[in-house]
C-alpha cells in the first residue's frame, strides 16, 4: 500500500467511528512513518507502534509478567475482548 492509500483509509475508518482524523492521521507518521512494517526497540510494531500483545497493550509488560500472560484485571479483559471483536468486524468488512 501507498502512503496516500493509508492516509485514504485511516480518514475513512476514523470519520465512519465518529473521531477527529486529524488526531489519527498525526500519530501514525510521528510513530512509523506510515511504514506498517516499522519495528521499535521496546517492540512495538506496525503503523500505530502497536505491542504485540492486546493485553500489554492495555495493562503494561510489567503486569503481564507478574501474571504470567493477560492480567485479570476487568479493563485489560474488556479492552482485549473489544479489540478482537472489532478487529472481526473490520476484517469482515
Amino acid at each position: 500500500m501507498t502512503k496516500s492509500t493509508y492516509l485514504d483509509l485511516i480518514t475513512e475508518t476514523v470519520r465512519r467511528n465518529g473521531l477527529d482524523p486529524a488526531l489519527l492521521i498525526a500519530m501514525v507518521p510521528a510513530e512509523s512513518n506510515l511504514n506498517a512494517n516499522a519495528e521499535s526497540r521496546s517492540g512495538t510494531t506496525g503503523l500505530m507502534q502497536l505491542l504485540p500483545a492486546l493485553a500489554e497493550q492495555n495493562a503494561g509488560a510489567t503486569a503481564i509478567i507478574a501474571h504470567e500472560g493477560m492480567p485479570p484485571f476487568p479493563e485489560t479483559e474488556q479492552f482485549v475482548e473489544r479489540v478482537l471483536a472489532l478487529y472481526q468486524t473490520y476484517k469482515i468488512q
